[in-house]
């Protein structure tokens, strides 16, 4: 779980989902789905935030990147297998 200006982001693995809550009311903004073409869930696992963009690893070796305004995934790529971690230093993204 993580706060970017004013909404609260938990990452739900069983789910496959990354749920978007209000700061101040507590509601429920919209559940992001994380599952693959074939409908298999990807397993978020962390999110970091930069410069308007969320970003989650997942066991699926994947990093969606999540527009903070629209709470879109608006971009996807491969880190390699089973990521447990991930950061920003620097203007760049770090996935453990």
């Amino acid at each position: 779980m993580a706060i970017y200006g004013s909404k609260i982001y938990v990452i739900v693995n069983i789910s496959s989902t990354v749920e978007a809550i209000d700061f101040r009311t507590g509601s429920s903004l919209k559940q992001i789905q994380m599952l693959a073409e074939n409908g298999n869930s990807r397993q978020p696992r962390y999110i970091a935030f930069h410069k308007e963009k969320a970003y989650v690893c997942s066991y699926d070796g994947t990093v969606a990147r999540i527009d903070t305004t629209s709470l879109e995934i608006d971009a996807l790529t491969k880190a390699g297998r089973n990521p447990e971690n991930i950061c920003i230093q620097n203007d760049k993204l770090y996935v453990s």
